[in-house]
Parts: structure tokens; C-alpha cells; sequence
């Protein structure tokens, strides 16, 4: 074989003896000769097995560079000299020729005649191969492993992808979220005048449109746009447990109109109240949210509409028939009527008070409530008291009497069972002091 033709295989060689790691994925340095195929995946190309003497000359040429191994060839199986050898290493680039050489020199010196036989056996011959298939276990499990990670980076790909077109959350009091448009004016739901007397559910469902401003689209469109969270100069405001977002189906429409020195437009969504106001001075908007989707008959009797230092205006539900105002602090002052317009709207009236001040003695100021009776329509004789806190909705205050006061005893001297009912002036008066805002 001429020289020429040395020079290509030995730069194959060169190659392989200076893949990068990980070959083929990574782009080897530039200058480098890829090693060429054959590249066969999920296979293992192996030399044929020999014997002893095989095995002993396989040991020694690893101990060997790839430069003194082709070395080694060149002189015993391809019989050149020298000087021949060491012209084929360079033209092939390889490098430390004459080091490899030596050592080519000094492997070739330790072996007996019989080496040059068992360089041409099966084992050396690399025209012949034996192919098998990798670990089919590992492959497998790797296979398996890789199916799982394509399977959640698909599932994190389309949570992404999710998660970019859900709605934002709006910085702002509340953490108000806009995550779809404001319902429209024409779709807020208005229910007849009359209809808290023909249902079994007496609650906010049965509020009727009232105020002279609830065919005023603009201001309507203004209220519910701040609750679909788009009324950026709009300060929103929560009461505790209450959600953000805007309504969760088409609100009811309980009021528009003025109220002290605004504008107040009171909606209901089915599990919140929203109280939308206009300040006729400043300009100011304000959106107030509370959950009440436990009110009932009592809880669902009064709104604060507007406040004003200690002094708030309600809204009446329409099964209100009669309402007063009492100091529970003065049990024995008959309670003073209410007065309410026509559209169920209270004059002023005083908060619960604060909390009871340390050392302030027995005297703790007044406690006013609202004292309400239901139309016989949907409850004969029913009165209950309710507190304003400073919250959109009173709270009704009831009273369970102390086991034993006023009945007979139940079987086994236990006191029969009672349920909670609003308790009188003279009942009230001695845990008022300790019930507050404070």
C-alpha cells in the first residue's frame, strides 16, 4: 500500500483518538475530523473474541497512544521503516512521533515471531465485527424516563401557555381582579316591586330596583365597571372573608340614587354586595364588597348606604313594616320611630359606639340599635334588633336565655332545648357595654 494511501486511514484514526465527549451530539473544536459511521444506535459493534495470546497483545497495545499503536502497525503488520513510519505519522498529523515511535520500537522488540500470527487473526481483522444489542433493561428504563419528562415539560408548556392568557391581577386596595369584561346595562336583572311577598327565599334576591337614579345608565355603567375591576381612580375595599373579582352572574340592582353627599348605586351578584359611590364634592369613587350569601330575613334587612363620622344612613328591605332606633345602655327609654322616604332610605343614625375604654368605669356612652318589625305578609309580629358596626350590613344581636330561666326543666333536669331569638331592651342592656366596634 503506498503512502498516499496510509495517510487518509491514519487521519480517520486521528479523529476517532480526538472525538469530544458525548459524540455526535457536540460540535467537535474547529479543524477536527468527525469520526465517520458506522454509528449504529441501540447496537454494540465488537471485535471477534480470541484467545490467550489475543487477549495478551489486545492488553499490551492499550497500554499504548493511539500514535505508537499505529506505529506498531505500520512496522509489523504493514512492514515499513522507520523512516517511512515516522513520514506516514506526520503527514497524517499526528504528534511526539518520535516518543510514539520508540515506544512503537520498544513493544515490537519484547514480542516473539508468533506476534505477527496473531495480529492477523479474527480479533485484529477490522473488517470483521460482532454487533449485539445494548442493556435492553437500561434502554427500556431510559426510554420510559424519557417519556416521562417529554410528558411534564408538555403539561408545564401548556400551563404556561395557560396561565399567560388567564386574567392579571390588578394591584390596588383589595387585590381586585378583572378576569372578564363589566356586564352590560342591559343585562343587570331588576326584580318587581312586590315579589318579597310571593317567595319562600325573603332575602336579597327580593330587593326591588329602588331610588330615582336606577335608569341612569351612565352612573350604572360607571358601578359596574369599578366592580369588574376597570375603575382605576376606583378604591376598593373587602370585609373580611369577602372575595375579589367581579359579579359572578348578572347583578341585581337595589338602589340608585343620592344618598347625604354622593352618589350610591348598591348591587347584588347572588353572594356579595357591592356598594358603588360617587362623592358629589371630590369627585372620589369608592367600591365596598361583603359576602352575604347567609342573609335572611334579618340580615338581609338593612344597608348602609352612606356614613358619615358616627352616623350612617340604612337601607330598609321592603318587608320592613315599622322601624325605631333604641339606646340599649337605657333600657327603660321607649324607642324613638325612624324616619324613613319613600324609597326605604333612613334618616342619620348612630353607630353601635366604640368598645368600652379601660378605666372609664361603669359608663360606657350609648349603644344605638335598630329596632325593626317585618310585615305580617311574610312574618306576623316578628321583631329583632340589629347593630351597625361600620360594615355595608348590620348585625342582628339575638339571645339564647340561660338554661333553666323562665321553663320548666326537660327530661332528666335538663333544660329544654331554645333557639336563639332577639332579646328585649332589658336583656341586651347588661352585655351592651362589652359588644362594640372596638
Amino acid at each position: 500500500m503506498s503512502r498516499s494511501l496510509y495517510v487518509p486511514v491514519l487521519r480517520e484514526v486521528l479523529a476517532l483518538s480526538r472525538r469530544p465527549p458525548l459524540w455526535p451530539g457536540r460540535v467537535p473544536p474547529p479543524g477536527m475530523l468527525l469520526p465517520r459511521l458506522p454509528v449504529v444506535w441501540g447496537l454494540r459493534l465488537l471485535p471477534r473474541a480470541g484467545g490467550a495470546d489475543e487477549l495478551a497483545l489486545g492488553r499490551a497495545l492499550s497500554e499504548l497512544s493511539a500514535t505508537a499503536r499505529a506505529a506498531f502497525i505500520l512496522l509489523r503488520v504493514e512492514r515499513l521503516t522507520e523512516a517511512e513510519t515516522r513520514g506516514v505519522l506526520e503527514a497524517a498529523g499526528f504528534g511526539g512521533v518520535e516518543a510514539e515511535l520508540r515506544a512503537a520500537l520498544d513493544l515490537d522488540a519484547v514480542l516473539d515471531s508468533g506476534a505477527a500470527g496473531v495480529l492477523a487473526s479474527e480479533e485484529f481483522d477490522p473488517c470483521t465485527v460482532r454487533a449485539r444489542p445494548s442493556d435492553l433493561l437500561r434502554r427500556r428504563r431510559r426510554v420510559h424516563l424519557a417519556g416521562i419528562a417529554v410528558l411534564v415539560a408538555l403539561i408545564t408548556v401548556v400551563t404556561l401557555v395557560v396561565s399567560d392568557g388567564a386574567p392579571t391581577v390588578r394591584a390596588g386596595a383589595g387585590a381586585h381582579r378583572a378576569s372578564r369584561p363589566a356586564p352590560a346595562v342591559d343585562d343587570v336583572v331588576r326584580v318587581a316591586p312586590g315579589a318579597w311577598a310571593a317567595t319562600s327565599r325573603v332575602d336579597f334576591t327580593a330587593w326591588p330596583a329602588r331610588g330615582r337614579l336606577v335608569r341612569d345608565r351612565a352612573l350604572l355603567r360607571r358601578a359596574l365597571t369599578a366592580w369588574a375591576g376597570d375603575g382605576h381612580a376606583t378604591r376598593i375595599s373587602r370585609s373580611a372573608g369577602t372575595a375579589a373579582g367581579p359579579p359572578l352572574d348578572a347583578p341585581h340592582l337595589l338602589y340608585a340614587g343620592p344618598v347625604g353627599g354622593g352618589t350610591v348605586v348598591l348591587l347584588y351578584d347572588g353572594q356579595r354586595l357591592a356598594r358603588y359611590r360617587e362623592a358629589a364634592a371630590s369627585g372620589a369613587r369608592s367600591l365596598v364588597l361583603a359576602r352575604v350569601d347567609d342573609a335572611d330575613v334579618t340580615t338581609a334587612a338593612a344597608v348602609a348606604l352612606d356614613t358619615s363620622g358616627e352616623r350612617v344612613r340604612y337601607l330598609l328591605a321592603p318587608w320592613v313594616a315599622a322601624s325605631w332606633t333604641r339606646d340599649l345602655m337605657r333600657p327603660d327609654t321607649p324607642a324613638r320611630a325612624l324616619a324613613v322616604d319613600g324609597d326605604g332610605v333612613t334618616a342619620p343614625v348612630p353607630l353601635f359606639g366604640p368598645g368600652p375604654r379601660p378605666g372609664a368605669g361603669a359608663g360606657c356612652g350609648s349603644r344605638t340599635v335598630l329596632q325593626l318589625r317585618s310585615s305580617s305578609r311574610i312574618a306576623e309580629h316578628h321583631a329583632f334588633l340589629l347593630a351597625g358596626l361600620g360594615e355595608l350590613t348590620a348585625v342582628h344581636l339575638t339571645y339564647t336565655p340561660l338554661p333553666g330561666q323562665g321553663r320548666r326543666r326537660g327530661s332528666r333536669g335538663r333544660p329544654p332545648a331554645r333557639p336563639p331569638c332577639s332579646p328585649g331592651p332589658a336583656r341586651a342592656a347588661p352585655s351592651a357595654c362589652r359588644t362594640g366596634r372596638g
